[in-house]
This record gives structure tokens, C-alpha cells and sequence, in this order.
């Protein structure tokens, strides 16, 4: 006999009573084929219910292992039939491998993210959310299932880069290196450019060098905070000319900051791979190190050579130098000893105090 329910599953008891004046055989339920009349209780095993599940958030940054809904979160209600609940993602959002975003356990219901999904998920991909999807099974039957959704928070994920005056980008190493750029103002005696010099008069700063800043990334929200430009505090001659305060940086801009050297005396000399420190909100690198370098000469060692001595008197006697003032298409500044914006008489006082001497 096969029987099926109607309305609410529910416990109940089956009386049946039999004709004796039929003809029939024992199953071997009953010893006693003359019974006319016997009770059994249909226990019937109900499919257990999962409690709902409130929907969620989970950050863009997240990483493996992340717990999204807390098992105690996860809960199914079950008869006394049947095995424990276990749970099972029914619904549950893949990546492109087919590898699966989320996890759960089993036992506790703790539904966690996966490798794949920390690799997976982003805010600016343009997927801002995740429907997921729990049953629960007793052994024997298996609830409906029970859905909410995970929604994407969008972090800031600002990424520093940091270019030099070649285009090249700054690695730490060998990134600035102070120097005098003769070759703006000198020509030699074939008109052609002079090298530039690695030292620097404190009379006449290094004020070329710059760095450009690029905010390297697309999303509206991934704004570049720039909170402190830190320069090496023994490098008392160097400055950037970065404002004060907070600078920002929106996603795909750049910005230039220059930095000048001004030697206090002859003979300084510095190589310092955290010569100046930037300090932002950068995930890639939040304290990015720009390598600084420099060396200082004489204000009278207008050669650029590290020394003082007969080649600077003879710079001094450039056609049509002498004499001349800032402003002037024929003055060099490269060659003003005492850096008062004019080349005469006045320079001769301190290549005479400082004639002879040297810093190499």
C-alpha cells in the first residue's frame, strides 16, 4: 500500500481493518494472519528549512579566506528525522576557469572567499555584486534554497609612479643626481654645448630637476593623497617646492614637483637611496624612496672641476663675460662667483681667497 499527503506533512496514524471472509497471505508483518484490525504511526522525515541569510558586504581588497557570513549566521531548522544539516552553496558565481568565488563549510554553514575570488573580484570590472544562494540537506531531503547577495565596496586603490627628468621611472636607484647643466649656458669653441658638471656652487643651485608623479589608475574613486614629502634630514641643502598640505593626485593625472639643491659649503657629497620619501595612500607603495644624489665645489670653481685654480681666471675672461649682468643675453650665471647677478671686479676677492683649493 502506498499512501501520499495532502496539505501539511504531519506525523499521523493509519487505522486499517481488514475483511477475514477474504482470501489473502501474510507479508510477514504479521505472525498472525487472523488479525482483522492493525495501527502503525506514519513518521514522515520533513526537508529541513535554512534560516534567511541578511545580504552582505565584502571589500574589492579582500583576500583569501576572507569570512563572508559567519556560520552562526547559517542556520536550517530539521525534525528529529533524519541526519544533521549539512550546507551546500547551490548558487555560487565562478571566474573564468570555472573556479568557484565563494566557499562554504559544510557543517558550520561559514561561507568564506576563495583564492579565485580574491583574484576575481573588483570593483571597477563592473561587477558590483554577487548573488549567492544556501540549502541544506538532512541525508533524505533537501530544503529550498535561500539567496542573498554580496555587494562590492569600492576601495581607494590609488598607485604611485614616480617619473624622472629623462622619462625614465624612478626606481631607488640612481634616480636624481644633482648637478650644474653648463650646457644651457656655455658653448665651446665650436659653439657646440658644454658638458654639464656633477658639482654644484652654492652660489648657484641646481633648481632643474624634477620629478613627475602619475596617479596610475582609472577608477573614479582611486584619488592619490600625497600626505608628506620627506627629505633625509642630513640633506639640509635639498628642497621640493610640494605645498603644504595634503596633495592630490586624481586617477590618470600627473603632477610636477621641482627640487633644488643649494650646497651650504664646498666639498658636501651625498648618494641616498631614501633621499627623499613620499609619503600617499598608494597600495602599491605607501613610503615610495627616491634615491637623491649631489656633490658641492667653491663658489670660485667656475670650471666645475672641484678645484680652484688658474682654468676659473680663465673662464672670468670669456669674451664679452666680464661685465655683463643677469638679464643680459651675454651674462652666465654658471660663471657669477659671488652670485650678486653681476661679473666684474667683485668676483676676483673670493677666487683669491679660495685659489688652490680642492674637494677631489
Amino acid at each position: 500500500m502506498r499512501f501520499s499527503t495532502t496539505d501539511d506533512r504531519d506525523d499521523s496514524q493509519i487505522v486499517l481493518d481488514l475483511d477475514a471472509s477474504q482470501t489473502g497471505y501474510a507479508d510477514g508483518l504479521f505472525a498472525d494472519p487472523s488479525n482483522t484490525q492493525f495501527t502503525r504511526t506514519l513518521i514522515i522525515n520533513d526537508a529541513p528549512e535554512v534560516d534567511a541569510i541578511a545580504d552582505t558586504t565584502l571589500s574589492e581588497n579582500a583576500t583569501a579566506g576572507t569570512v563572508i557570513v559567519a556560520g552562526n549566521l547559517v542556520t536550517a531548522n530539521d525534525d528529529q528525522f533524519g541526519d544533521t544539516p549539512t550546507f551546500t552553496l547551490n548558487t555560487s558565481p565562478t571566474d573564468g576557469n570555472g573556479d568557484a568565488l565563494f566557499a562554504i563549510d559544510e557543517n558550520t554553514g561559514e561561507i568564506t572567499l576563495t583564492q579565485a575570488g580574491a583574484d576575481t573580484i573588483d570593483f571597477e570590472s563592473g561587477v558590483t555584486s554577487y548573488n549567492l544562494g544556501v540549502t541544506a540537506s538532512d541525508g533524505f531531503k533537501t530544503s529550498t534554497e535561500e539567496t542573498f547577495t554580496v555587494s562590492i565596496i569600492n576601495e581607494n586603490e590609488a598607485i604611485i609612479k614616480v617619473f624622472l627628468p629623462n622619462g625614465d621611472e624612478a626606481t631607488g636607484i640612481d634616480d636624481i643626481a644633482f648637478s650644474t647643466e653648463l650646457s644651457r649656458f656655455r658653448t665651446d669653441g665650436n659653439g657646440d654645448p658644454i658638458a654639464d658638471s656633477e658639482f654644484v656652487r652654492p652660489n648657484f643651485a641646481d633648481t632643474f630637476k624634477f620629478i613627475d608623479i602619475l596617479n596610475d589608475t582609472m577608477g573614479d574613486e582611486d584619488i592619490l593623497q600625497i600626505t608628506d614629502f620627506s627629505i633625509l634630514e642630513s640633506l639640509t641643502g635639498v628642497s621640493i617646492d610640494a605645498p603644504e598640505g595634503d596633495v592630490l593626485i586624481n586617477p590618470g593625472e600627473t603632477k610636477r614637483f621641482f627640487l633644488t639643491y643649494a650646497p651650504n659649503q664646498a666639498g658636501e657629497s651625498f648618494d641616498e637611496g631614501n633621499g627623499l620619501t613620499i609619503i600617499s595612500n598608494a597600495t602599491n607603495d605607501p613610503s615610495f624612496e627616491v634615491n637623491l644624489a649631489g656633490k658641492s665645489t667653491f663658489n670660485s670653481d667656475i670650471s666645475y672641476d672641484g678645484q680652484v685654480n688658474l682654468t676659473d681666471l680663465g673662464t672670468l675672461q670669456k669674451p664679452r663675460l666680464f661685465g655683463s649682468a643677469n638679464g643680459q643675453s651675454n651674462y652666465d650665471p654658471t660663471a657669477d662667483i659671488t652670485g650678486d647677478g653681476r661679473i666684474n671686479l667683485a668676483e676676483l676677492i673670493p677666487l683669491n681667497a679660495e685659489f688652490s683649493n680642492s674637494v677631489i
